[in-house]
């Protein structure tokens, strides 16, 4: 028992293509510390981007929610910092590990090198990144007069290129007459 997000980690980094170095934030649980510094060695680590806010020694250890607090924390720090991914881990018992990858949409987007998987046109944004193969291919779509230049939408360009704050609930009430009927009963 311990070391099992190590190799966790490696199986989701291999399924999605990405390499240690590309993970900005790594949030792996302290059942206790000598456990995290071994999968910190196993996996050579930057102790910079480990644990920035103190880990489960510092922060608590929640029994029954410690996925939970492992994706909030490294979601925030993502937010809070403007990094693009992290990744929360944690050791099962039994040597079983899990991890998780979180990305934070409103970071810039990184550029990677053309590995050619992609096609031209509408698989690719205005700024080059395919979203077929997720990586800067060089491609250029025209964008229309006026949109802004990571939106996929008028109206999103016409926020300044923000999401909509409101929520597909609130949405909804607004635009139909018999969801406004009901909500005032």
């Amino acid at each position: 028992m311990g070391i099992g997000p190590a190799p966790a980690i490696r199986l989701l980094l291999e399924r999605t293509g990405l390499k240690l170095s590309d993970i900005d934030r790594f949030e792996i649980n302290e059942a206790f510390g000598a456990q995290c510094l071994a999968v910190k060695h196993e996996l050579g680590l930057d102790h910079a981007k480990l644990n920035v806010n103190g880990g489960a020694v510092a922060i608590g250890h929640p029994l029954g929610a410690t996925g939970v607090r492992l994706t909030v924390t490294v979601a925030r720090e993502l937010r809070r910092s403007g990094l693009r991914y992290g990744l929360s881990s944690a050791c099962i018992g039994g040597g079983q590990g899990i991890a998780l990858l979180v990305e934070n949409p409103e970071a810039p987007r990184a550029w990677f090198l053309n590995t050619g998987n992609c096609r031209t046109g509408s698989d690719h944004l205005s700024d080059g990144f395919c979203r077929l193969s997720r990586q800067h291919c060089g491609h250029q779509r025209q964008q229309p007069a006026g949109q802004h230049h990571y939106c996929s939408s008028p109206r999103r360009a016409a926020a300044g290129g923000r999401r909509d704050t409101r929520s597909p609930r609130d949405a909804m009430r607004r635009s139909s007459p018999a969801r406004s009927t009901w909500r005032s009963r």
